[in-house]
């Protein structure tokens, strides 16, 4: 199922090599219908894809919807596309509209950043609230989406800087970093209950130094994986990146 990336289609098998690689699963599914989703949003507007994927998302987590047996947990379980497609097309749409807005304007408007700040915080918010009261997983699901978006809202408004260009640098390997990062967690908490110390002590220092092989590792896998991936595909396909840009370009 790993192999195929159908581990969110079979959700029984989500867990049993490395529980982050559920997201691959989850992309690979995703490119399957991404040009549907771009005929969708150019001809009937993000808004209306957008709210479209968000009433799909929360009736199938009402509802529980499964096929049972094999596909048991398809298609409402929270990590399978249906759930995650308002997710998606938010961010899909927000692409659309950053696509046409006049930036300069927007970042000189101390109104705008201020709405855009109190946006994010707010939504933020609505988004911890509705995961600490457990509300259903499509309304969760939607909060946090909507969370990311004005997030990205309001990082685009920061003038290119020293600032931007660290978190760019951080950004780069924050996927590898996500996919490493549970193997070294389980394999760390098996080490540290073993160490001396009151548990608080030992959490703060082992989860110190866990933190530190996480990020080894992550650029490890960024340098020798993850860049050279995306290298040999700007080879392979230059027309396509010279159009949309290399997302994992080193600046020199």
């Amino acid at each position: 199922m790993h192999a195929f990336g159908l581990q969110t289609v079979f959700v029984p098998t989500l867990s049993s090599i490395n529980g982050s690689l559920w997201s691959v699963s989850l992309e690979i599914t995703l490119y399957l219908v991404f040009p549907l989703l771009l005929v969708a949003i150019y001809r009937f507007g993000g808004i209306v894809v957008t709210l479209l994927a968000a009433a799909l998302c929360v009736t199938l987590s009402l509802t529980g919807a499964s096929f049972g047996g094999l596909l048991d947990g398809f298609p409402s379980d929270p990590h399978t596309l249906p759930m995650r497609l308002v997710q998606f097309v938010i961010g899909m749409a927000l692409a659309t509209v950053l696509a046409r807005a006049d930036l300069g304007r927007l970042r000189q408007s101390r109104q705008h950043r201020t709405i855009a700040w109190v946006s994010a915080a707010v939504v933020g918010l609505l988004a911890v609230l509705a995961t600490t009261f457990e509300a259903p997983s499509g309304v969760d699901l939607s909060m946090w989406g909507l969370s990311g978006a004005t997030l990205v809202w309001v990082f685009v408004l920061f003038r290119p800087g020293r600032f931007l260009g660290a978190l760019e640098k951080l950004g780069q390997r924050a996927y590898s970093f996500y996919l490493i990062h549970q193997p070294i967690v389980l394999l760390s908490g098996a080490v540290a209950v073993l160490l001396p110390g009151p548990g608080l002590v030992v959490l703060a220092y082992a989860g110190l130094v866990c933190l530190l092989l996480t990020c080894v590792a992550a650029e490890i896998l960024y340098r020798f994986v993850e860049r050279p991936s995306h290298q040999a595909a700007q080879r392979r396909y230059p027309t396509i990146y010279r159009s949309v840009g290399d997302p994992t370009a080193e600046k020199r």
